[in-house]
This record gives structure tokens, C-alpha cells and sequence, in this order.
């Protein structure tokens, strides 16, 4: 607890900074297009991620926040730590912020306390944006976690690397390192703006459907607050240094799991071809492909 809070808390203090000074970028380009509130918005939603870790930040959306479901893939990383009961709140959030009006009491009287929720709609399919429908999806594929049916099992093909899109790009998505032993990275995707974590590393069993992920190194970066713009990436930090954290208690995130599968996919470049075949596993409600065996690599 006492590691979660001193990370927690360099979070906060490192906004702080961030808020307080005005942000050098290196270039013209900043003088002409880049506002400083927009750098600042940006490094707020890294912290936001940051606490789907270490707090929980579903926890403000299920409190009535839902203006942060708005065109924001929920992780899954904070959805593993909801047990069901929240689960279902949080989904018909997603239809309650659209006015939806429920059926069951508990949920009529649990959205009532918020002042926007306006129930004057039966059917408000038509208003779900693409992301709604996946969070949706996403949050159903949690619903269904049955740690007491027969096993899921990984067999020797489960060493190496699973990205969440199909092909390595200029820079890696997020992805899961398999290890030989019960071993278990992630990593975000080195295509983000102004990352405060970057991966973390633990162990791993299958328990019915379910994946225990239980992490105990948290890795981090320790940035200045001087930030320049990169045509590739946006907004990145001109000094940073790359930092482990040692969990003395475990976080465990229960995330759904399925077999190891074959899945067809469609080629959206021009280097692959229109149909082709790569192994796959879907991980809280996501699918993941394999792109190498060699774990050592560095990526």
C-alpha cells in the first residue's frame, strides 16, 4: 500500500509542476499552433491512466462523472479490479447518459441521484457512438468471467509477443510478453503522448476462463517538465529516465481469457495481402496477435 501511495502521489505532484510552468517546446510550430491548455489536457488524461492502476478511476464515472465515457476506451486493466455488480452499473451508464429509461427499480433509483440523468427514451440504440458499442462489448466479456469452468490452456505456442492490432507499425501498440514460465509483461504502446507509465511485470495463472495477472513492478517514467513536439508521437518529454517500482503486496487484475485461435483478418495496408491468418488470443475483451517468439528482444 505504502508503494502505491508514493507513486500515487509523485503522480499528482508532477501535474502540479507541470500546471505551474510554462511548457518550453522546441520549435515555431509551438508558437503558431500548440496551446499550452491542450499539452496540459493531454498529460492530465496520462495521469488518468495512470490511476486506472493505482485507483481505480472508473470509480468517478460509476460516482456520476459520465462525461469521461466520452470517446474513451475503458482499460481493461481498471475494469479487471470491478466485480460484477459494478460492472452492470457502469454498462448502463453508458445507455443512462443518453436518457435511456430502465425497466429494473434499482436501476432507476441508482441513476436518479445524478442531476443529468433525464430518463425520456425506451430505446437509444441509434445514439451509441462505435466506442459506447465496444465499451459495451468489453464490459459484457467481464460479465462472463467463471473462474470454476474447466481451465483455459495456453500450450507451448503462448511464448512471445501479443500486440493489439495486427502489424508492427513505427512503433509497437500494446501488447503482452509471454514467458516460457508463468511470467507476464504489458506494455502500452510506445505510440503514445507524454507516458507516465510505460509497462509492468509479474505473474500469471489461468483459473476457468479467467486470467489472474498478478504484478509486482510497475514500470515508470521520471520526467522534467520541458516537453517538445515530434511529428510521429505529438507532445514527448525532452528528459526522461526509466524507473521500476517494487509492489512489497501485489496488484491482481482478473481479466477474461480465451483460447489460443486462428483468426482471419483483412488486410488494411498495402504491404499485406487481402485475406491472412494470425494467431490470436483475446484478453479482457480484446483481441491480440502474435508477432515474434523472441521475448529477449528489446523493443
Amino acid at each position: 500500500m505504502k508503494k502505491r501511495i508514493v507513486v500515487f502521489v509523485l503522480c499528482l505532484n508532477v501535474v502540479t509542476l507541470f500546471s505551474q510552468h510554462i511548457i518550453d517546446i522546441n520549435s515555431d510550430w509551438h508558437e503558431k499552433h500548440v496551446k499550452y491548455a491542450e499539452a496540459l489536457e493531454i498529460y492530465k488524461k496520462s495521469c488518468f491512466e495512470f490511476n486506472d492502476l493505482f485507483s481505480n478511476s472508473l470509480l468517478m464515472i460509476l460516482l456520476g462523472e459520465k462525461d469521461l465515457l466520452n470517446d474513451r476506451e475503458l482499460s481493461i486493466f481498471s475494469l479487471a479490479q470491478l466485480d460484477n455488480q459494478y460492472l452492470r452499473l457502469l454498462r448502463n451508464m453508458i445507455f443512462a447518459k443518453y436518457g435511456y429509461r430502465f425497466n429494473s427499480s434499482d436501476l432507476n433509483i441508482y441513476f436518479s441521484r445524478f442531476e443529468w440523468y433525464k430518463p425520456t427514451s425506451d430505446n437509444v440504440e441509434n445514439q451509441l457512438t462505435e466506442i459506447d458499442k465496444s465499451n459495451i462489448q468489453r464490459i459484457q466479456a467481464f460479465e462472463k468471467r467463471n473462474e470454476t469452468l474447466s481451465d483455459i490452456k495456453w500450450d507451448e505456442n503462448k511464448v512471445g509477443v501479443w500486440q493489439d492490432i495486427e502489424v508492427e507499425a513505427s512503433g509497437w501498440s500494446g501488447r503482452f510478453v509471454i514467458h516460457s514460465t508463468n511470467q507476464l509483461e504489458y506494455y502500452h504502446s510506445t505510440m503514445r503522448e507524454l507516458d507516465i507509465i510505460w509497462g509492468m511485470n509479474g505473474t500469471y495463472k489461468i483459473r476457468g476462463n479467467v486470467l489472474i495477472y498478478s504484478v509486482n513492478e510497475i514500470y515508470y517514467s521520471r520526467n522534467g517538465i520541458e516537453i517538445e513536439f515530434t511529428g510521429a508521437f505529438g507532445y514527448q518529454f525532452k528528459e526522461s529516465k526509466n524507473n521500476t517500482i517494487k509492489l512489497e503486496n501485489p496488484i491482481v487484475f482478473k481479466l477474461p481469457v480465451s483460447n489460443i485461435f486462428v483468426k482471419e483478418l483483412s488486410g488494411r495496408f498495402s504491404f499485406q495481402p487481402d485475406k491472412f491468418e494470425l494467431e490470436t488470443i483475446t484478453i479482457g475483451g480484446k483481441d491480440f496477435y502474435r508477432m515474434r517468439e523472441d521475448v529477449n528482444d528489446k523493443f
